[in-house]
């Protein structure tokens, strides 16, 4: 929220007043949006770099290497549209559960603009929608519901289908929280603690 000093008295303590509240909203926003690139980052990599002023560190969660797939080679190729998407994402998710401390399911599949094009190419997505063009529980090649980053596109399987167009300033420079060609399968049984430490002005003792 942004206010405009327009339609306020000019007196100094509302002036005052004015600025905290702005300040504090674009401190606010640039804290979440913080939150959700660490979040990305440990999505997509089982890590963390956490850099500051006076620090520079790398949280690593031990995450499988091996959950960490490059699809560059036929048949597992996400380009090939003949590659049986059913059968790979259900061994995908059964490694993810196998890999897990908690034999966590995955249950949603979240992918970049690029990714979701060559998805509904895919020959087995096309020919899903087409049979289940009347159920609801069809994946649905057009969004059903939408927020400003995130569109919903339906059902595929045990999967919900997400695609994710989120963006985020770094150094002047906007960058995507998920790449175009990026694809994470992921699951609603996350669990853990965010943990904040104090932060020390040192300049000022």
């Amino acid at each position: 929220v942004h206010l405009d000093g327009a339609d306020l008295s000019p007196a100094a303590e509302q002036r005052m007043r004015l600025h905290v509240i702005n300040d504090v909203s674009r401190l606010r926003e640039r804290l979440h949006n913080r939150l959700e690139v660490m979040a990305a980052e440990v999505c997509k990599t089982g890590r963390a770099l956490i850099r500051g002023e006076g620090f520079d560190d790398l949280v690593d969660f031990g995450r499988d290497p091996s959950l960490t797939i490059e699809l560059k080679t036929e048949p597992e190729k996400w380009s090939n549209p003949d590659l049986k998407m059913g059968e790979f994402l259900e061994e995908k998710s059964l490694l993810i559960r196998k890999k897990s401390i908690r034999s966590a399911r995955a249950t949603d599949l979240i992918m970049g603009a690029t990714a979701w094009n060559l998805f509904r190419a895919n020959n087995e997505i096309k020919k899903t929608a087409e049979l289940l063009r009347n159920v609801d529980s069809s994946i649905v090649l057009t969004p059903r519901e939408q927020t400003e980053d995130v569109q919903y596109k339906g059902r595929f399987g045990d999967f919900e289908v997400f695609v994710h167009h989120g963006s985020y300033l770094d150094d002047d420079e906007e960058k995507p929280f998920l790449e175009p060609s990026e694809v994470l399968l992921m699951g609603k049984s996350i669990e853990g603690v965010r943990h904040f430490g104090a932060i020390k002005d040192l300049k000022n003792n």
